[in-house]
């Protein structure tokens, strides 16, 4: 196996959107040497062609391996896009699971997470494919409405190897504790047919709505709750935690222009901060950050420097929302990396520098 999810801290969930590839690659090489991304494949933006996908993903992330799924909720709207052809092709057209394949071997350092939404003859095809590919493989389930595939439970109970892994996402919430029922009924149902398979579980709550910040607001990571709650039911369970990465999955609901707004994360709660009464720009929003008791000196992150430099108006610094995204998962994802270690005892193998 490339990596298990065992030599991890953290397995966050990331899409290829510009925030999360950015947030990524500007962390620091020993805390993306602590993770074990799954990363969720989709066209990039304004690409023609998946290669820009595997590209960004190899400009984010280097030659480190990580698990590869599809974005099931990517929704392509230009038909005329060979990106976008190419995805529907893998989603859903007759050769999908061979070109979900064929993909997965030109990625060196991609380990795949099989497809299971396919007959048991196509799912134990796949099982004997990446077990001959020798990178390690897992499965997936991200759906809280239905039940665990029972194919895939079957196969699980047949495997004895440790080259494989599971993960249980059940995706966002407003309130994830809504999940943890589901959440522990899956991770328990997994260890029935196979004790020794690694988990991981993930979860998001990130607000879908901010209208009710003025000033300064926080927000509970309700992920880190739920997933304590269910190592403590299941404690002899092989887990790790995920997450999606302060971030939550696609949507295409359209809203009016959002206010400038900057977000801090902690080892608990997201800090967000914006005013329309007050007309904040993001020189005001990173500076209410910086000046609250929320504010980690020890934080030194390419995120934390980019919002101590909008509250010090220096050049290249916040200006933008996808800028803001972009530094708020940079922090969320060193904090979640290092998260078992003390907090002000974090250490570097290699320090930002601007």
């Amino acid at each position: 196996m490339l990596r298990s999810i065992r030599e991890a801290s953290y397995c966050p969930t990331l899409a290829l959107r510009p925030g999360e590839m950015r947030g990524l690659e500007e962390l620091a090489e020993g805390d993306k040497s602590r993770i074990l991304p799954v990363v969720l494949f989709a066209p990039w933006v304004g690409s023609h062609s998946l290669e820009r996908s595997v590209e960004r993903i190899e400009q984010a992330y280097g030659n480190r391996p990580f698990f590869l799924d599809l974005d099931r909720y990517y929704v392509g709207q230009n038909s005329s896009n060979g990106a976008q052809r190419e995805f529907r092709a893998l989603i859903q057209g007759d050769n999908r699971i061979d070109d979900w394949k064929s993909l997965i071997e030109t990625i060196e350092t991609a380990m795949p997470i099989l497809r299971h939404d396919v007959s048991e003859r196509d799912l134990l095809e796949q099982i004997d494919w990446a077990e001959h590919l020798g990178r390690g493989y897992a499965f997936r389930f991200d759906d809280p409405t239905l039940g665990l595939n029972g194919n895939v439970l079957n196969a699980l109970e047949d495997i004895e190897h440790s080259e494989l892994a599971v993960f249980i996402d059940a995706g966002w919430a407003n309130d994830p504790l809504a999940h943890e029922f589901w959440l522990r009924s899956a991770v328990e149902q997994v260890l029935q047919r196979n004790p020794n398979v690694p988990l991981s579980t993930s979860t998001s709550n990130f607000p879908s709505s901010f209208a009710n910040i003025e000033g300064l607001g926080t927000c509970t990571i309700g992920a880190r709750e739920v997933f304590n709650r269910v190592r403590a039911a299941n404690n002899e369970a092989n887990l790790t935690y995920g997450d999606w990465a302060s971030t939550k999955p696609r949507s295409y609901d359209r809203g009016g222009h959002p206010l400038p707004r900057i977000d801090y994360a902690t080892r608990s709660q997201w800090v967000m901060a914006r005013s329309k009464k007050e007309e904040w720009d993001f020189v005001d929003a990173a500076n209410a950050i910086v000046d609250s008791d929320h504010w980690n000196d020890a934080i030194e992150t390419w995120g934390s420097y980019m919002i101590e430099s909008t509250a010090e108006e220096e050049p290249y610094s916040i200006d933008t929302s996808p800028k803001a995204v972009a530094a708020r998962i940079n922090i969320h994802l060193h904090v979640q990396a290092n998260f078992d270690l003390p907090e002000n005892a974090i250490s570097y193998d290699d320090p930002w520098i601007d």
